[in-house]
């Protein structure tokens, strides 16, 4: 009976190890065989006339058309931050929402929305930028499928206008959506686990599902389109201004 024991907890533990070394081995992981392809940046505006470059940009906090959470508000204002630093195309000063309220009188400004008189030129007084980042959430849902919605636009401080231009509905129900997500953050997160990491989380998370919609409107300040393209839609000759309200 010992014997008998003894031999079938050897196959047991045989049967184990082969099953582990069979979930180890990095063939066998459904994630490693699947391959992402990262898609071309979304069509954004672009003034593509000669101009001086921005060095220095003022970012705006983010704007919401519909309340959120102070928690909210902070985890996406620092997605989008770390979003456009990452592209290194310039230094960023990030303008707080307490600075932002010292000098407008209110913690957010839409880029839709008129401008205080004078409000370019006290952002390029107070952080030495050549250009100011407005950035809208137009839409949030937190709940799956997550989608959020992105406006934005970089507006030169000396003339007002809109030097490049954005809006996008990212659903993370749309499979093209969720698998650019994917894609983002498996490049992107520092994840060290040895199995199971598809990615998927990216489309649970709203912070980091915010943080991939960050991703994909900044990196298409990166691929600016070259003069006399005709087949862009979003390529438009003639220059759009802020509107600015009277200093009184």
């Amino acid at each position: 009976m010992i014997a008998v024991f003894s031999s079938l907890r050897a196959h047991l533990l045989g049967l184990l190890i082969c099953a582990v070394a069979l979930f180890l081995l990095p063939g066998c992981s459904s994630a490693r065989r699947i391959v992402y392809t990262q898609a071309a940046p979304l069509a954004s505006y672009h003034d593509i006339r000669e101009g001086i470059p921005f060095r220095r940009i003022a970012m705006l906090p983010l704007c919401y058309e519909r309340e959120t959470g102070n928690s909210v508000s902070s985890d996406l204002d620092g997605a989008f931050h770390a979003e456009l630093t990452k592209t290194t195309l310039f230094e960023v000063i990030w303008i707080s929402r307490s600075q932002m309220e010292a000098l407008t009188g209110h913690r957010q400004i839409s880029s839709v929305e008129a401008l205080p008189g004078g409000i370019l030129a006290q952002i390029a007084v107070q952080s030495g930028a050549d250009a100011v980042l407005f950035t809208d959430v137009t839409h949030y849902f937190p709940y799956l499928p997550i989608s959020v919605g992105v406006r934005s636009k970089l507006v030169d401080v000396r003339t007002g206008e809109i030097r490049w231009g954005f809006d996008h509905l990212f659903d993370s129900g749309k499979p093209e959506v969720a698998v650019a997500a994917r894609h983002y953050y498996l490049a992107n997160s520092q994840t060290n686990l040895p199995v199971s990491n598809d990615g998927n989380s990216v489309l649970q998370s709203p912070s980091r599902f915010a943080g991939y919609a960050a991703w994909e409107t900044y990196r298409s300040l990166i691929n600016k389109p070259v003069e006399h393209t005709v087949s862009e839609p979003c390529i438009s000759s003639t220059p759009s201004k802020v509107v600015l309200k009277s200093a009184k």
